[in-house]
C-alpha cells in the first residue's frame, strides 16, 4: 500500500491523527466507555452547583454515571487528566466532582481551610470558579 493510500479509509475519506498524550489502555478504555454511554444511552444531568451534599449519589443522576465513577484513586486522577486534555467536559465535570467529594470527606484541605470556611472542591481542580460554597 502506498503512502497516499495509508492515510485514507476504506471510504477514500482522509484519516487525520489526533494525538493523545500520555493516556494508557485502562483509563483510554474507561473514556470510550464513558462517551460511548453519553452519546448511545443516556447523557448525565448536569450537576448543580454548589455542591448540595458529599455524596455522589445524591448529585449525579443517572446511577450509571456512579457506578462508573467507583475506580481506584489513581484511575480518577488520570481519568481528570485525560478529561481535561482530551476536552470531554462532561467527564471531567463528572470526575473533578468526585475528586473534590474524596477531598472533602477525607479532610485533607481541612488544614488549609479554617474549620467555619466552606468551599466548592470542584473548582479547585475543574476551574469552573463559579464563585458558590459547598453546604
Amino acid at each position: 500500500m502506498d503512502d497516499a493510500a495509508a492515510d485514507k479509509d476504506e471510504n477514500g475519506n482522509e484519516i487525520q491523527e489526533i494525538p493523545i498524550p500520555d493516556v494508557g489502555n485502562a483509563v483510554m478504555s474507561k473514556v470510550i466507555e464513558f462517551c460511548m454511554y453519553y452519546k448511545e444511552q443516556t447523557p448525565m444531568i448536569p450537576i448543580e452547583k454548589p455542591l448540595k451534599s458529599s455524596n455522589i449519589e445524591d448529585l449525579v443522576q443517572p446511577s450509571w454515571y456512579v457506578d462508573f465513577m467507583k475506580v481506584e484513586q489513581v484511575l480518577l486522577f488520570e481519568l481528570v487528566r485525560a478529561s481535561h486534555s482530551m476536552d470531554i467536559p462532561p467527564l471531567l465535570e463528572l470526575s473533578c466532582v468526585v475528586v473534590s467529594i474524596l477531598i472533602k470527606v477525607s479532610g485533607f484541605f481541612s488544614p488549609v481551610f479554617k474549620a467555619g470556611d466552606r468551599f466548592c472542591f470542584c473548582c479547585f481542580f475543574c476551574g469552573c470558579f463559579h464563585g458558590n460554597t459547598m453546604g
